[in-house]
């Protein structure tokens, strides 16, 4: 359910980027740099555990679940730090 739930995540990053593109202040470019890149890394390692392990390509359970949103607030916390990292309005280099 995780790798569905970074998925979704991913397309309306893309979504936005594509939206912004002309004006990206607030650099969706990274989030959905960071949001692909793990999609993809869970997406091959999903496939590796359910080939040599045998486990089950879409797991729904609880815990699953909490994985994804910790996963999405992991991407979202990084995407806030690259956005307070680059200070595109230049609100921390004013004073």
């Amino acid at each position: 359910m995780y790798v569905i739930i970074l998925g979704i995540t991913a397309v309306f990053s893309t979504i936005l980027w594509y939206k912004y593109f002309e004006n990206d202040e607030l650099l969706f470019k990274n989030l959905a740099l960071v949001s692909w890149a793990a999609t993809i890394m869970f997406f091959i390692d999903k496939i590796y555990a359910s080939i040599l392990e045998g486990e089950e390509f879409i797991n729904i359970s609880e815990e699953s679940i909490a994985l994804g949103f910790l996963l999405l607030f992991i991407v979202l916390t990084i995407w806030v730090a690259s956005v307070i990292w680059m200070d595109p309005r230049r609100v921390f280099k004013r004073k």
